[in-house]
């Protein structure tokens, strides 16, 4: 048994992307595996993938990986954070659910496509699927840098929903009616540095997975 194991164990995550579930996941292991030390670095996506791959992590929560990452690493879905519309209060659209067609004529605030590119692609796509190509008036290296700049006026943004900021009461959180409109959170870790630990650790979050609703 992996119980009495003494070791230590990496995760990267990223802010905002974790949702309730991996920090309940991680306590649930810290409680199982005492001997363990636990070490838990913030990274973004594109930099959690090189950290898998030279060693500084040994499980990621992280989104779909990139090529070339994705043919040396392992990655398994743990779930689908739908997007959602982060729109003005006082916006047409504001009482949602929100068609994405009907953003056609707004400007965009976008995180970065280095901080994430599966998200940035995510809403291209969705907006050339509903025939626009979206007004990208400004991109943020940090999440919450968007959300501010939704509130200053600067336009709209699509974000996952995990990075609602709900305490922001002058902006509406909207459902996209697309239901195409989700971008995964995976878990991924490197086929070659799977110790008792690391896959412990890997049994414990799919025995927990979500279901997906």
């Amino acid at each position: 048994s992996v119980r009495g194991e003494i070791g230590t164990l990496t995760i990267g995550f990223f802010t905002g992307g974790t949702g309730t579930f991996v920090p309940a996941m991680i306590r649930s292991f810290r409680n199982q595996y005492p001997g363990v030390r636990i070490s838990l670095v913030d990274m973004v996506p594109t930099v959690q993938s090189e950290a898998l791959m030279n060693g500084t992590i040994d499980v990621a929560f992280t989104r779909p990986l990139d090529p070339p990452f994705h043919q040396h690493l392992r990655s398994e879905l743990l779930y689908l954070d739908p997007l959602i519309a982060v729109l003005p209060k006082d916006h047409r659209l504001a009482k949602g659910p929100v068609d994405i067609r009907d953003l056609a004529g707004e400007r965009f605030v976008l995180c970065a496509r280095e901080i994430s590119s599966a998200v940035f692609d995510k809403i291209i796509s969705l907006c050339s699927e509903a025939g626009f190509s979206p007004d990208i008036v400004t991109t943020s290296r940090v999440w919450s840098s968007v959300v501010m700049l939704v509130q200053a006026g600067e336009g709209i943004a699509l974000l996952p929903s995990n990075l609602q900021q709900r305490g922001a009461r002058d902006l509406a959180f909207c459902q996209l009616k697309s239901a195409a409109a989700g971008i995964g959170l995976m878990m991924a870790w490197h086929p070659n540095r799977l110790g008792p630990i690391q896959k412990a650790f890997l049994d414990l979050v799919r025995k927990n997975r979500p279901r997906s609703k």
